[in-house]
Order: structure tokens, then sequence, then C-alpha cells
């Protein structure tokens, strides 16, 4: 999950962009004071949304506060207090993630890409050193996902739903772990997973053209057929499992007695989502991955 997660901003309301700039700000800080600056690359909107749920199901209520910014010291932006638990948990996993999709570009790149996957790898070692001993539960579910992943990718007739399962059931994890004897815990694993893979699948269908030209794996090139298919083909099947996916996810959202934030993750959900995958569908290659407010 890299930066496809976002919310639909031309329909939120000023408060609710606030709090997710301020989320935003609030790991862009966790992350340079846990690591380093360097590390700030790591932050997608994907982890704010993970850290915005986190934050809604605490019984504490976060606070936000008005702090400079390191990189635009005239502007203030807002800082969230009140849970650093959940910030450094969605810090460490930002790391732990970014580790793994970084040894993923170097095994699928071409030369240029594994050159620069090399020249960043001993910087991004460190950090995922010290991530997966602050972190450990974090750890073992992304390699198990890392590793599951791998070994479906191996099947030679690998469907969708087991291409996307490693990754969904990765941030259901990640997303319900620490609320097992909660009565909404089935319908928040839920929620995580289906939120899950849908970010799989997005990224499978924006990297679709370029997976067909390289040959690296995808799960959507099941549908192409030994004479070929156009894209256009197999983007319209792409749709039909996204929005479904999507649509899953939003129903399950009603389940879940968030205690705050309800508006912006209804926006990312509902609104989002939906954005995301026309944008991408739409302009197969040209949307990428927004990685900052």
């Amino acid at each position: 999950m890299f930066g496809y997660i976002v919310a639909y901003k031309p329909e939120m309301k000023i408060k609710d962009y606030e709090i997710y700039k301020g989320i935003y700000c609030t790991l862009c800080k966790r992350l340079s004071r846990r690591y380093t600056p360097a590390a700030q690359l790591f932050l997608s909107y994907d982890f704010v949304f993970l850290a915005a749920v986190r934050l809604s199901l605490q019984e504490a209520c976060p606070v936000f506060h008005k702090s400079r910014c390191m990189y635009n010291p005239l502007a203030k932006c807002a800082r969230c207090d009140g849970d650093e638990g959940v910030m450094d948990r969605c810090a460490d996993t930002a790391v732990i993630m970014s580790y793994y999709k970084l040894l993923d570009n170097f095994n699928d790149g071409n030369f240029l890409r594994k050159a620069v996957c090399i020249f960043l790898y001993l910087p991004v070692f460190l950090m995922w050193k010290k991530a997966k001993k602050r972190n450990p539960h974090v750890q073992d579910t992304v390699a198990a996902a890392v590793s599951r992943q791998k070994e479906c990718e191996k099947e030679q007739h690998c469907s969708i739903d087991m291409a996307a399962d490693a990754s969904a059931a990765a941030l259901a994890n990640l997303m319900s772990a620490g609320h097992e004897n909660s009565a909404y815990y089935e319908s928040l694993r839920r929620f995580g997973y289906l939120v899950g893979r849908w970010a799989y699948l997005m990224d499978a269908a924006d990297d679709l053209a370029r997976d067909m030209k390289t040959g690296n794996f995808n799960p959507f090139r099941q549908y192409l057929k030994a004479g070929g298919v156009a894209c256009d083909d197999v983007k319209a099947s792409a749709a039909a499992v996204l929005y479904t996916t999507a649509g899953g996810a939003a129903a399950e959202i009603t389940n879940i007695p968030f205690r705050r934030f309800l508006p912006l993750l209804e926006n990312i959900v509902y609104l989002g989502m939906k954005s995301k995958t026309d944008a991408v569908l739409g302009t197969q290659g040209e949307t990428k991955n927004e990685q900052s407010v």
C-alpha cells in the first residue's frame, strides 16, 4: 500500500482536511525523530489512513496543536498529540514496508532501477533493523505477507483472489491488532482486508501496461488470451473487481463504532477510493502515487 488510499479533497470540510494534514505532518515528524529525516520519504497517505483508523478507535481523544515545520518555518502545521504509540507504530510500519518494497523493486526493475535500489539499500536496511526490533509484530506480519506473495506468484494459475490475499490479510492484521477482544473485531478485520485487497489490486491495475511489456507478474494478466486482448478489455475486468472490493469496504465501515474522524474515514472510503479507481483506470500509467499533502 503505497499512495493509493487517499482522501477526496474537493468534498472535504476544512476541519477534516486539517485533521488529515495534521496526522500526515505528525507521522512525518515521528519518522524523522525515530529514524532520520531521510525516512520521511517513506511516508504516504496509506499510513495516514492506517493511523486515522487506529486513532479513531482509541478511548483517549488526540489533541491537535499548531507547530512549525522545519521545511517551511513560516507556516504552522497541526501536530497530533495524545497517542504517540499509534504514530510510532505507523512510522515503524512505513519503514518496514518500504524496505520490502525496495527489495521488490530491485527484483522486478530494469538496470537503472536496480542501480538506484543498490544505492539506497544500506541506509534503508539500517532503519529496517531498528524498526523490526521496535515492532516485531509488524515485522512478522509484513514478512509473512511478502513470503506468501512470492509463493503465490510462482503458481502457474494464480488467481486474483489468491494474489491479493497476502496483502489484504496483512492490512487486516495491522489494523485490528490490539482489538481482539472487541465486539467489532471481525468487522474491523474484514474492513482492513477489503481495503488492503483494493490497494494491492489498484497497484496491479496501475502497473498493468508496464507489466504487460516487461512480463512481470500481474494478477490481471490472466485475462490475456493466447492471441492477445486489448488493454481496455483487461481494464474493464479490473474495474469490476476494484469497484466491488471498494463497495464491500464501504459497507463494512458502518459496522465499526469509530469514536472520532468518521467523516474523514467516510470521505476516504466512499469517495477517495472511487476517485482513485476512476483516475487510474481512465488514464493507465499517468496517475502516480501521491506522496504529500
